[in-house]
């Protein structure tokens, strides 16, 4: 099995779909007051047309014998100096998807190392990415990648129910 990463581009935008919506369903599942149990794919795809056009932002679209498996969207955060931090360039991973049935073959580690490359080319020296901690797999995935937890976010739900405004269930 060879794996292929590359840049992708618009004639990838089907694939890109396809692909999101298992990162959807599961998001969707776990945290129904945050995410759509579904999207409309014209949406999806004017984000991803959109995400493609921007120069801060890539994706990459790994491939097995010439179908997409996988994808990794990154963005290039350039922060500047404030007074309380020093400015830095970091490469943000938002999302990261491999096919269910082409999981555990390496494809998920290829396109990380991808992004590091990446990264590395620009001189950026940080690589940084968020994700839900009921989610073991990745927790698990991503430790062996060599990521480590550097930041824990809180939160409470002040509306009853945990409903926020504009989404829910």
């Amino acid at each position: 099995m060879t794996v292929t990463i590359r840049n992708a581009v618009d004639a990838d935008l089907g694939a890109l779909i396809r692909l999101n919506a298992q990162v959807q369903r599961l998001h969707a599942q776990v945290y129904p007051a945050d995410f759509k149990s579904s999207t409309d794919e014209g949406e999806v795809r004017e984000f991803f047309v959109s995400a493609l056009r921007q120069t801060d932002h890539t994706i990459l679209l790994a491939q097995v014998d010439g179908a997409a498996v996988g994808y990794a969207w990154f963005e290039i955060q350039d922060r500047p100096q404030t007074p309380f931090t020093w400015p830095r360039k970091r490469v943000f991973l938002h999302h990261i998807c491999v096919d269910s049935g082409h999981r555990r073959l390496g494809i998920g580690s290829a396109l990380i190392t991808r992004v590091e490359e990446r990264a590395l080319a620009g001189g950026i020296g940080e690589f940084a990415l968020d994700m839900w901690p009921i989610n073991d797999t990745a927790q698990a995935f991503f430790k062996s990648c060599g990521l480590e937890t550097y930041r824990i976010f809180l939160r409470k739900q002040t509306v009853p129910g945990g409903k926020v405004q504009g989404g829910g269930v």
